[in-house]
């Protein structure tokens, strides 16, 4: 059986694997599953549009791209792309975006927040638990 992916999408590499690093090396040790790490929103699209599955996407809101986290969120529930997605920011989001969040059925965390890194362990702990 495939070991479950969790999709890490930020620009910044140094970001990305201290992401990954923290969250997986040390919250997430006693699970096991395979982390791909993409630089931009594009190739997160690209990536799943070649047959690619992921089973939690954790996803940088400004990617250095064009299309933002939330937007390519909002293309993957358009094409019916349910996996567990998580939008992380540096700043606050409005109340119509964290609507918006809601409706599309993603979770938020700011990246500045003293328990982010909790947040997201959790967040990738639920999602892999889920069928």
């Amino acid at each position: 059986m495939e070991k479950p992916r969790v999709v890490f999408v930020d620009d910044h590499r140094t970001m990305r694997l201290t992401l990954v690093e923290l969250v997986c090396g040390i919250y997430l040790k006693d699970l096991t599953f395979d982390t791909v790490q993409l630089s931009s929103t594009e190739e997160l699209l690209r990536w799943l549009a070649d047959g690619n599955v992921a089973h939690a996407i954790v996803c940088d809101n400004n990617t250095g791209s064009a299309l933002t986290g939330s937007r390519a969120l909002a293309q993957l529930r358009d094409g019916h792309i349910r996996t567990p997605f998580l939008l992380f920011t540096f700043d606050n989001l409005d109340e119509d975006a964290c609507e918006e969040l809601l409706r599309l059925d993603a979770a938020h965390v700011n990246k500045g927040s003293d328990n982010a890194v909790d947040l997201i362990a959790e967040f990738i702990r639920n999602a892999l638990r889920s069928p």
